[in-house]
């Protein structure tokens, strides 16, 4: 049985090497998908990484104008806190004045004291 079946053996030798080819092949070509998939995934977490890094720095550059922005309001607010009791005090200064001076020329001139 074995002389009946070496010619048909025989002529799988060929189709055997074919198939070993072809899978050696289908290894080489997973292998270079795998390699470029690995690739493309590389590349896409870099631009993620590069995209994240660029939004927060907007990000920061946002809250950092918006803080000026509110700080500068803050300055023009108490600008006019100023000007106003500034302009309170102008007012009110030469009463007090008055006042201060009344009580000392008061107090100077009060019989008996400062006498002793």
């Amino acid at each position: 049985m074995s002389a009946e079946l070496e010619p048909v053996l025989a002529q799988l030798a060929p189709v055997q090497e074919e198939v070993s080819r072809i899978r050696a092949q289908a290894q080489r070509d997973a292998e270079q998908r795998r390699q470029q998939a690995t690739e493309r995934a590389n590349a896409l977490v870099a631009a993620a990484h590069r995209q994240a890094a660029a939004e927060r720095a907007d990000a920061a550059l946002r809250i950092t104008r918006q803080v000026e922005e509110e700080g500068a309001a803050s300055l023009a607010a108490a600008d006019v806190d100023v000007a106003a009791v500034r302009s309170r005090a102008a007012k009110r200064m030469p009463l007090y004045v008055d006042r201060v001076v009344s009580a000392i020329r008061a107090a100077v001139n009060a019989p008996g004291e400062g006498s002793s």
